[in-house]
């Protein structure tokens, strides 16, 4: 074999080495996303990967329930910022409907200061927690509406991963409570205001 030949005989085995490391890496890649486009990220165990670059998404809403307000025992006395993924924004503005994969943030921060040059009133303190909940109707079939919610702490520095929570312990409150899809959309202006008129 001359010295040409040899070089092509080497690249072409390369090749091949190369194609059966990407096979197998795509068959057993110990990560999947919950649908197509969506950014729910899942290990091998079905935990959620914690998000990345959320606060970049669509924010929705801000809901507060204090402890002053409500005898000194809040379940949720934490401020919640919301945030959707933005295909799934987009997909609500046309259809006024949740998409298989949407993905919904929710993170929590202290109440802080109660006072502000403006007045008394309730401002944003320390961050202190992270959920989420994601549609996903081949993950979660059995799971109502398809939903599954997750909760990553509530002191930093978070967990990378979560497991689902019970359906009893969020996915009930949702589907009693929630106004469209088991989302809250009732407390998110954005929301609201970008669902189309029927």
């Amino acid at each position: 074999m001359n010295q040409s030949n040899s070089i092509r005989h080497k690249i072409h085995c390369l090749w091949k080495i190369a194609g059966f490391a990407l096979v197998g890496y795509t068959a057993f890649s110990p990560m999947t996303y919950a649908a197509d486009s969506s950014p729910a990220l899942f290990n091998i165990n079905n935990e959620l990967l914690q998000p990345e670059g959320y606060r970049e998404w669509v924010y929705v809403g801000t809901t507060v329930t204090p402890h002053d307000m409500n005898n000194g025992k809040a379940e949720v006395p934490e401020f919640h910022n919301v945030y959707i993924d933005p295909k799934s924004f987009t997909h609500w503005k046309k259809t006024g409907q949740f998409r298989d994969g949407a993905m919904v943030v929710k993170e929590l921060l202290s109440v802080g200061a109660k006072k502000a040059l403006t007045g008394n009133g309730y401002f944003m303190g320390e961050f202190t927690g992270l959920e989420a909940a994601v549609k996903d109707s081949k993950r979660f079939p059995d799971e109502p509406g398809n939903w599954a919610y997750f909760m990553y702490g509530m002191k930093y520095p978070l967990p990378r991963k979560a497991t689902a929570k019970p359906t009893a312990e969020c996915n009930a409150c949702h589907q009693a409570n929630a106004k469209d899809d088991w989302v809250f959309t009732q407390y998110y202006p954005v929301l609201q205001a970008a669902k189309p008129n029927k």
